[in-house]
């Protein structure tokens, strides 16, 4: 799973482990960009199907790690599950976009967009499922 991270994001005080960190799922047509600093950029591209709901990523389970063998801090939580998702309108996921919870979308800041590599929905249990030890990294090299 490729993971870019927004750029706004490198200059922001995320308290991984105690902020609202929640995941959404965005269609096939979106076009990852670091620029992205808001949800309300990048909403108009949220998939819209049946079943589906942000999910919150913890709050039990979030971890940050320094991972000196490969020179980067890991930031990690648990696998989520949106359940059954398209039943009766099916969609296409293209990439899951990890951002802190605030206030509204407009005030909510884009941490990283995650590659689904287009999982169609049509009534198939979809979970995000991460790699072992990180939902993603930042590089200390």
């Amino acid at each position: 799973m490729a993971s870019l991270v927004a750029t706004r994001a490198l200059s922001l005080r995320i308290d991984w482990i105690n902020d609202t960190i929640k995941l959404m799922l965005v269609d096939e047509t979106f076009v990852p960009s670091r620029d992205y600093d808001f949800v309300s950029e990048v909403v108009a591209k949220e998939i819209v199907t049946d079943g589906y709901a942000r999910q919150t990523l913890g709050p039990a389970g979030k971890t940050v790690t320094v991972n000196k063998p490969q020179n980067r801090v890991d930031f990690d939580a648990p696998d989520v599950s949106f359940g059954a998702l398209g039943a009766v309108t099916p969609d296409t996921i293209g990439y899951g976009v990890v951002f802190r919870q605030q206030a509204n979308d407009a005030t909510s800041e884009v941490i990283c967009m995650l590659d689904a590599a287009d999982i169609l929905t049509a009534g198939n249990i979809v979970n995000g499922v991460f790699p072992a030890n990180y939902v993603f990294y930042l590089s200390t090299a």
